[in-house]
């Protein structure tokens, strides 16, 4: 109660918390850890991450949608945000603590070489992704247009992997899942927000408008 213990390579050391509720207060305490931390790493350790990884702690107790940011989660953000970028055209995530592709993207590099939903990647260019956050393993397979990354999955349901040589190139990523329900509804689900959204928004509930045979009773538009 009211304090914290931090261990680094056999040293430990111990910190009030002196919680005032004021954020210099929150961040006096965070200098005062990181500097005995970096004064007590080994000398082939880096602490460069040090300052991110301890703003991802005090962000913890919040809600799933609180983040950090840094240089290169700004590179994937503004890349999302523009809607295009150069790689395969597969989303990938975290499915039961096992690196998944969770969505494979319409005429991509990634659909013609055959890769599905559901495959679970063992390996990319030969690295091991046992431990790998999404944010590394994203920032491996994507890279310069026209060059390859190897991507070694195991699918359910077969025995044995599957190795996938996909060539980068330019893909468009969409924003917006569209259909028509019961030829009267017009469902739209925004899966997140770029630039070409409203564009991609407009343009596709024009094609259901034309879909429907009596014309549209509704649409239902799901921010989720």
């Amino acid at each position: 109660d009211g304090e914290y213990r931090v261990a680094v390579g056999g040293s430990e050391a111990t910190f009030g918390t002196r919680d005032g509720g004021d954020s210099r207060d929150v961040f006096a305490r965070m200098r005062e850890a990181m500097g005995f931390v970096s004064d007590h790493l080994p000398a082939d350790e880096e602490p460069a991450d040090l300052e991110v990884l301890a703003l991802q702690g005090l962000l913890k107790p919040l809600d799933r949608h609180c983040r950090v940011i840094d240089e290169r989660k700004l590179a994937d953000f503004e890349a999302r945000y523009r809607g295009t970028l150069s790689g395969i055209g597969a989303r990938i995530g975290k499915r039961a603590d096992v690196l998944t592709v969770v969505k494979v993207y319409e005429d991509s590099p990634a659909l013609d070489a055959g890769l599905r939903a559901g495959d679970q990647v063992t390996h990319i260019d030969g690295v091991s992704t046992l431990n790998m956050d999404v944010s590394d393993a994203i920032a491996r397979i994507r890279g310069p247009e026209g060059l390859q990354v190897t991507l070694t999955v195991l699918r359910p349901g077969e025995e044995g992997r599957r190795v996938f040589p996909i060539v980068r190139r330019k893909v468009v990523l969409p924003t917006i899942d569209a259909q028509l329900l019961d030829e009267r509804f017009a469902l739209l689900a925004l899966d997140h927000f770029s630039q070409r959204t409203a564009d991609e928004f407009k343009r596709k509930l024009l094609e259901l408008a034309e879909g429907a045979p009596d014309g549209l009773s509704g649409v239902i538009i799901d921010l989720r």
